[in-house]
């Protein structure tokens, strides 16, 4: 083999080159191991086929090599991947001769809007991301599934559309925060509507990074010491499963919308959102209820980044006319047992009897924006805010605002249509 470095651009070449490689002892061997983490119950072709696919990744994240990295794998125990559900990832080396000129960490995380993801990080030896691959994915096509955006461009940035997600880690070490979503106070803008899997992202690289400095030498091992056992219920019962959140979306979209005879959830359709901005989050997500041809409700997944702990996450039922229908927080951080009431009753909505005392979402129901929105007591307005917590009452109140304006402007639109 040439001891020249080759660029790894020519993706092709280098799979062509390793073909030989693919003998049944290196799939004995080498590809058991990398096959486990990837993907453990695949049958045996489609097992190849993935592995395949991050051999060519090997290309698209890692600078020039002339060796074959895929035949270095080993596992480690990156630092902080217990808390993204990676306690064990993949490590391997890319050369220059004798010289380490990278490392590439394959890993997944549990924190993502899917299942999971799985993606292959690489880096230099000081922990500067060098390119990001997703290997697998469940995320939501036109919203979270957007974090491929690019992922075979590193090379050759220039050749991609827009800005996409993964770019922002060109580059870049993560620091003693790591990387981080501005909503949660760092410099990463988060795919439209896709918090949760920008975040889940962002984590998993900073995990890689740092796993990749701490080989190196850059930061001291991370000392792991075992977990205390969990103590014993008495129950025999196991807790219930949380729902998946496509799952959860689906239901909440049940509660919030009125009575329809589609599948709103395969309606989905980026928006702009009125006075967006303000929140933090000037595009959203629309979904459609329909009785036959004709648009009964809309539903907005929306954003707002002024909570008192952060983002909050909600989506916003209501009819063509913006009468709100529904509200259902989605994801928030917000202190628990002091902004818990601000949340009461959304699981309710079809069955309002069970609420008890009206919940502070109740005072939307039925209602639109009007010309200065809704507004809490504090700020001028008629809602009364929940006690000790009035900026995540007046976060929801703004958040169900532009989501209200944004269904009357889609109902408008759609009654024009209709009418020409």
């Amino acid at each position: 083999m040439s001891t020249e470095p080759r660029a790894p651009a020519e993706a092709g070449g280098f799979i062509d080159g390793t073909k030989k490689i693919l003998t049944v002892t290196l799939v004995a061997a080498v590809s058991a191991a990398v096959l486990g983490f990837v993907h453990s119950r695949t049958k045996d072709a489609v097992a190849l086929a993935e592995l395949g696919e991050q051999i060519e990744a090997f290309g698209f994240v890692l600078t020039e090599f002339d060796n074959e990295p895929l035949t270095t794998g080993r596992e480690i125990e990156p630092p902080g991947g217990a808390a993204i559900g990676a306690e064990r990832a993949m490590l391997f080396e890319a050369k220059v001769g004798d010289e380490t000129v990278g490392y590439a960490v394959a890993l997944e995380t549990t924190r993502a809007y899917g299942p999971l993801i799985r993606l292959l990080v690489g880096a230099r030896p000081d922990g500067t991301v060098t390119g990001v691959y997703i290997l697998d994915h469940e995320e939501t096509p036109g919203l979270g599934a957007k974090v491929t955006e690019g992922h075979r461009l590193w090379r050759s940035r220039d050749q991609a559309e827009g800005r996409p997600f993964l770019f922002q880690f060109a580059n870049r070490r993560p620091g003693e925060q790591g990387f981080r979503v501005r909503e949660d106070g760092g410099d990463i803008d988060s795919i439209t509507a896709s918090t949760i899997t920008s975040r889940a992202v962002a984590e998993a690289i900073t995990v890689a990074a740092r796993a990749v400095q701490e080989v190196s030498g850059m930061i001291p091992a991370t000392t792991r010491e075992s977990e205390p056992e969990a103590p014993q219920s008495d129950q025999s019962e196991a807790p219930p499963e949380r729902p998946s959140p496509t799952e959860l979306k689906r239901r909440a979209l049940a509660l919030v919308l009125p009575e329809f005879d589609n599948r709103p959830l395969e309606t989905a359709r980026e928006v702009a959102l009125p006075r967006g901005e303000a929140l933090g989050s000037p595009r959203g997500v629309a979904y459609e209820a329909r009785h036959g041809d004709e648009l009964v409700g809309l539903a907005i997944l929306i954003s707002n980044q002024h909570g008192h702990e952060g983002v909050i996450e909600l989506l916003v039922g209501g009819r063509p006319d913006g009468a709100v229908t529904g509200i259902f927080v989605l994801a928030h951080r917000e202190t628990p047992g002091i902004a818990d009431e601000v949340f009461d009753g959304q699981e309710a909505w079809k069955t309002p009897e069970e609420a008890g005392e009206e919940p502070y979402l109740f005072q939307f129901k039925g209602r639109r924006p009007g010309e200065y929105g809704f507004r809490i007591v504090q700020d001028g307005g008629d809602l009364d805010a929940v006690s000790g917590a009035t900026v995540t009452s007046r976060a929801v109140a703004r958040a169900v605002t532009v989501a209200a304006r944004a269904i009357q402007a889609i109902g408008q639109a759609e009654e024009g249509e209709e009418s020409e």
